[in-house]
């Protein structure tokens, strides 16, 4: 695997508390991962991530939204720019569903 790009990711169950086994895997990625994330999600924010020991090769991208990451289609745009670029970045290809499916 050449990279990781997840949407929403739920670092924590609403009302549940710390859950190590949600995040303990995210400390060992070695491979450039980003995290489109909304700056309300209830499964865990800004403030909680910057909380959790995660690998350096995170990066975020914070949207105004909540888990549901429910966007405007001119805000969508602006996070395939961002996925895009981060994509260049790391020299990775992005491939649609039908794509990797073969």
């Amino acid at each position: 695997m050449a990279g990781v790009i997840g949407f929403g990711y739920p670092f924590e169950a609403p009302g549940v508390g710390p859950e190590p086994e949600r995040v303990a895997h995210l400390a060992r990625l070695r491979v450039p991962t980003l995290i489109v994330q909304g700056e309300r999600d209830r499964y865990g924010g800004r403030a909680l991530a910057g909380r959790l020991d995660l690998s350096p090769s995170i990066e975020f991208l914070w949207v105004d939204a909540d888990h549901e990451l429910r966007l405007a289609p001119a805000g969508w745009l602006a996070v395939l720019a961002q996925v895009r670029a981060f994509a260049a970045r790391h020299g990775l290809a992005l491939r649609t569903a039908q794509e990797a499916a073969g």
